[in-house]
């Protein structure tokens, strides 16, 4: 069992149509019901009650794609948690050039440090040669 098997369960839980959960996730109708399918057996249960018009969860199977809710929202927040303590500088960064040559580097040097580092804080102070050297 994957997460992405879950998810495109819980994809066919939510539109109750195959042709919307496959649009939803992104993925081909057969990719959908080998997805399906597996995971079926895998548990050895139908979650899924199938006719040629209509599609309905089987009691089991909503117990079973609630507590698959709740698991995939949780592998999302560790997601979350993980990506927002990546690039995170743990000490003051200090740039600082001689304001001769600060205007013509330092808006493309400033602009790619904010597309890389989520938190940064733009304080721009002019410093001569020696406060330079002191930092």
């Amino acid at each position: 069992m994957t997460i992405t098997q879950l998810k495109y369960v819980m994809s066919l839980w939510h539109f109750q149509y195959f042709g919307k959960a496959t649009e939803n996730c992104s993925i081909s109708q057969p990719t959908l019901s080998i997805a399906v399918k597996n995971l079926e057996s895998e548990l050895g249960i139908d979650l899924f009650e199938r006719s040629k018009t209509i599609l309905w969860v089987t009691a089991l199977g909503a117990k079973i794609l609630q507590q698959a809710q709740r698991y995939v929202a949780e592998t999302s927040a560790i997601a979350g948690l993980a990506l927002s303590g990546r690039n995170n500088l743990n000490r003051r960064l200090h740039l600082c050039a001689v304001f001769t040559i600060s205007p013509y580097p330092s808006p493309h040097c400033i602009s790619s440090l904010q597309n890389t580092i989520d938190d940064l804080r733009n304080t721009n102070h002019q410093c001569n040669l020696q406060g330079i050297t002191k930092i």
